[in-house]
């Protein structure tokens, strides 16, 4: 079967057989300003999620994931607890320079 490329906004996208396989978005980082490829799905909820997929590259989505871990431990962070997984997004969205969350800017 021959591979056929589309574009799609601003991804790229392999079809064999008219089954996706493959999408490679581009973006320019909001943390190093640079145009390269995106990270992609990164598995985090809601309005985050969207804001890293469409306004992060993978290499600073790579920086973060090493980053996060030693952020977890400096601020004994337990993932699992609602108020950590939020105090966890919202260095996430520091890190990347992205806007504070409007459902939880207020908060305490």
């Amino acid at each position: 079967m021959p591979l056929r490329w589309r574009v799609a906004g601003t991804a790229q996208v392999a079809c064999i057989a008219g089954n996706t396989i493959l999408a490679v978005a581009t973006v320019t980082c909001s943390r190093c300003g640079q145009t390269r490829d995106g990270a992609g799905k990164v598995g985090l909820p809601g309005t985050l999620g969207a804001a890293v997929e469409e306004n992060v590259c993978a290499q600073c989505w790579q920086e973060w994931l090493q980053t996060q871990i030693r952020v977890i431990n400096h601020y004994g962070l337990r993932p699992a607890l609602r108020e950590d997984r939020e105090k966890l997004y919202e260095l996430t969205r520091e890190f990347f320079g992205l806007p504070p969350d409007e459902a939880t800017a207020g908060r305490v």
